[in-house]
């Protein structure tokens, strides 16, 4: 019983893993605008850089696998720029690398 526990416990972590040191602006990004925001994989989160270009305060490129409109799973690299104000994060533009 234990061992089956462990599993699922195992499980659970391993395919939460998606969102694990992202951004919270890019993570709203992804929820609304991917066909399938549950098939996300992300590769790499990439860091942050600082960037004074189309009013974001930092940059981040972030590659990651998602299904298309087709079912098919794609991988694509996106910049996002982030601003960053008081109580909130948006990301205010992106770009397909």
């Amino acid at each position: 019983m234990k061992i089956i526990l462990i599993s699922i416990l195992l499980c659970i972590i391993l395919l939460g893993c998606a969102y694990i040191g992202g951004d919270p602006a890019v993570k709203k990004w992804f929820r609304e605008n991917l066909n399938d925001p549950n098939s996300l994989r992300v590769m790499d989160w990439g860091e942050k850089q600082a960037v004074g270009k189309h009013g974001a305060d930092y940059a981040r490129t972030v590659k990651y696998r998602a299904k298309n409109s087709f079912g098919g799973y794609v991988m694509e690299t996106t910049r996002f720029y982030v601003m960053e104000v008081k109580l909130f994060t948006l990301v205010v533009y992106w770009d397909d690398q």
